[in-house]
């Protein structure tokens, strides 16, 4: 199961559409045909609200639009530096257009202050398998940003393959209800700790892939793919991990399952080829 919201692996088209059309009645102000029973969303899954945009100032909102501009859906990604932008591999359709939004918090379903993209590069590894292989693309965007206090870029790790210990934190607009169909209006955080099981499952490879285990329903959900896995390194966030899916046929906070990120470590030579962005001193 890919993170992608609204989905765009095959056999999630159905599940999908019908997900898109739940969420564009809530949020044109309609209620839907059909609805699971009410009960209080889960602020991702499990999460809490990040209410300041300083606190990430890296985060992105990767909007994906139809050719007639409409708004069709998004994924996240981190900001890499003053032009480039990471997200998931998945989360790159043909025949859509892309748009970025950084510095907020406020999950926005309309292109209003949005930076437009020049150049989408996937990783040449990238495989739609499942689990999904080098699930990474760059986005240039058509013009450098300023910097500012809710607008920075996230530090890229060493090409080193290492544990993780401690916390690791993830954050992205998804469904923080994957059965009630709730889309937050903030972004949303949580922490796990790297999981170690997934690593024998068939496809997930370590050079590649980094897990995070499921503990009190704590999860990435549709929406949350190419969002950012964190890792404090030497004082600082690093950019660890690409949110990418669930171990198995398994529903977004399935207990004790393990979350599947992209790993930077593994794709940090290519980012700084495509990008030119130098290696880290010190």
């Amino acid at each position: 199961m890919n993170r992608l919201w609204p989905g765009i692996a095959r056999e999630r088209w159905t599940r999908a559409l019908t997900l898109l059309g739940t969420v564009l009645a809530m949020m044109c102000g309609a209620a839907p045909t059909t609805m699971a029973a009410t009960t209080p969303p889960r602020p991702i899954i499990g999460g809490s609200p990040v209410t300041d945009a300083a606190t990430y100032p890296w985060m992105a909102q990767v909007q994906l639009v139809h050719s007639n501009g409409q708004f069709r859906g998004s994924c996240a990604g981190s900001l890499l530096d003053r032009q480039w932008v990471i997200t998931a591999g998945h989360c790159i359709g043909q025949k859509t257009t892309i748009r970025v939004q950084l510095g907020t918090t406020a999950y926005k379903t309309t292109t209003s202050g949005s930076i437009g993209v020049t150049q989408i590069i996937r990783h040449p590894g990238f495989r739609e398998t499942d689990p999904i292989q080098y699930d990474a693309a760059l986005l240039r965007l058509e013009q450098p940003v300023t910097f500012t206090r809710t607008i920075r870029p996230i530090a890229l790790p060493s090409n080193r393959l290492v544990r993780y210990p401690g916390h690791v934190v993830t954050a992205g607009w998804g469904l923080t209800n994957e059965h009630g169909k709730t889309i937050p209006e903030t972004l949303q955080q949580i922490t796990q700790r790297e999981g170690t099981h997934c690593y024998r499952s068939p496809g997930i490879n370590r050079s590649i892939h980094v897990c995070a285990l499921i503990r009190n329903h704590k999860a990435t959900c549709y929406g949350d793919s190419g969002g950012p896995l964190m890792h404090k390194s030497h004082g600082r966030l690093e950019l660890i991990g690409l949110t990418s899916g669930i171990v198995g046929p398994y529903e977004c906070d399935s207990e004790g399952r393990e979350d599947y990120f992209a790993r930077v470590s593994g794709l940090v030579d290519w980012v700084r080829q495509v990008t030119g962005i130098p290696p880290r001193r010190g």
